[in-house]
């Protein structure tokens, strides 16, 4: 291999990071790296990446720039960026971000199954945030069936007091071309709930008694779907 070609193959990292935008993990849309790095500058996350020209690789590639690395998830509806250990940012691309961030801050103050909201961001590009607690997921191989029982009973008799207290969640089903519901979440020591886009805050005002069904319904499903002991054979 010649100089020349060597040297073709030598990229600094600001012409590196020109060249590559972010794309979300459904393909449907694209960030840059300046508007990543707005975020990160306003959030300061502990995993912040770190570029570095690594002068001694013997291939002369630009060895480590990894801008994605305080990223959780990444969307066409949404980024989730690891603050620290305990926060999570999530940025909404919805057309009404300060609907969910509204709904979300009202309904983490009426259950803990929500995860909990600390504050709001505005990014100087117009980009708007949540912070909130950062959720560990588990799955149900985690637990014994005793556990997991409870946890399930636990969850039925919370998703209750959810409604009582005039909340439905309105999201719990199946994920668009998937079998996972992914709004619905297992945690350390309980069953969570997460995304409050399309929260309903129940008023005097409006029926929701089919959508309180259809979650209801929603929950009994997904607690079939966890397998381990049926409610019938646990006392």
């Amino acid at each position: 291999m010649d100089n020349n070609t060597v040297s073709n193959k030598l990229k600094e990292p600001d012409q590196f990071q020109q060249e590559s935008d972010i794309m979300s993990n459904d393909g449907l849309k694209v960030i840059s790296r300046d508007q990543l790095s707005l975020v990160y500058d306003t959030l300061n996350p502990k995993e912040r990446p770190i570029t570095f020209w690594d002068k001694y690789s013997k291939f002369g590639y630009f060895m480590s720039y990894n801008i994605e690395s305080p990223i959780i998830s990444f969307s066409s509806k949404s980024l989730v960026i690891a603050i620290n250990q305990d926060q999570v940012c999530k940025i909404s691309f919805s057309d009404n971000p300060e609907k969910e961030i509204s709904n979300h801050k009202i309904a983490s103050t009426r259950s803990n199954l929500f995860p909990e909201f600390i504050g709001q961001v505005d990014f100087n590009n117009g980009w708007k945030g949540i912070v909130m607690e950062r959720i560990r997921i588990y799955n149900q191989l985690n637990f014994s069936a005793g556990e997991l029982h409870k946890m399930k009973l636990d969850f039925v008799n919370q998703i209750d007091d959810l409604h009582n207290n005039g909340i439905i969640h309105n999201d719990l089903g199946f994920a668009k071309n998937s079998d996972v519901r992914i709004n619905i979440i297992i945690s350390e020591k309980k069953i969570r709930l997460i995304d409050c886009e399309k929260v309903i805050i129940k008023s005097n005002n409006n029926d929701c008694s089919k959508e309180q069904d259809d979650e209801r319904n929603n929950i009994h499903e997904f607690i079939g779907e966890l397998g381990g002991y049926g409610f019938c054979y646990l006392t």
